[in-house]
């Protein structure tokens, strides 16, 4: 991989993170500061969209191991979007974990391999999707939401899905302002449960955005096959 292509993908991947973030705080600005008025709901989804297929993009250029990581500037630019649309305060937290986030791109950046190993979508397909260490996963992140859904369900008495007129949203209000569901254990417990299974659906779809970039690609460069295939 050329070193421009690389540095392409970097750039690429960091502005469509912003603008995505971007577009999500105007959409929680429309909602919550202007209260409905203005365009400010379109502008915000017109910008997350733009954002998304830019990061999407990234993808062809870079490999996702990195770009994965770079994706977390969102967060930094996040911390001033919420300061200067939502009003919200710096912290020390947050300041102290912006610097962490800076710190951990830079050494992403500094150490990551510059060449692509997997740059084919067949050897993806049959290296990743169809091999059995990806089904091990799954059925582990599977067993991982059941686990989370059946502990949801025997401290609230709610499913973990409901229709939107539901009895549910005000029985897990008043679970919530329970003492018990205040103490330190649940506080970290239920944070955590829901981190985990975001992040390891989160590293799903960055591989899947690689793979369809590739797809992509190829069908540019004649491969026009590779669009409508069964696995795609």
């Amino acid at each position: 991989m050329s070193a421009t292509r690389f540095v392409i993908g970097i750039a690429v991947n960091i502005v469509g993170a912003i603008t995505t973030n971007l577009g999500t705080v105007l959409m929680k600005y429309h909602t919550a500061v202007r209260h409905g008025k203005g365009h400010y709901l379109a502008i915000g989804l017109i910008l997350f969209c733009i954002g998304s297929i830019l990061t999407f993009g990234s993808f062809a250029f870079a490999p996702q191991s990195l770009l994965s990581g770079i994706s977390a500037i969102q967060f930094v630019s996040n911390l001033f979007f919420v300061h200067y649309f939502l009003k919200e305060p710096f912290t020390v937290f947050n300041v102290c974990g912006t610097v962490v986030i800076i710190g951990a791109i830079v050494m992403l950046v500094i150490s990551s391999n510059k060449s692509e190993t997997i740059n084919n979508v067949d050897v993806m397909f049959r290296d990743f999707y169809f091999s059995a260490t990806h089904g091990y996963f799954l059925l582990g992140l599977l067993a991982v939401i059941l686990v989370i859904a059946f502990a949801f369900w025997m401290r609230t008495g709610a499913p973990i899905f409901w229709f939107s007129k539901s009895k549910w949203p005000k029985r897990i209000q008043w679970e919530l302002s329970l003492p018990r569901s205040q103490g330190r254990v649940t506080r970290f417990l239920v944070p955590t449960g829901y981190t985990f299974c975001v992040a390891a659906v989160g590293a799903q779809s960055v591989v899947s955005g690689k793979v369809l970039s590739l797809i992509i690609t190829q069908a540019f460069g004649g491969h026009v096959t590779q669009l409508y295939q069964g696995r795609t």
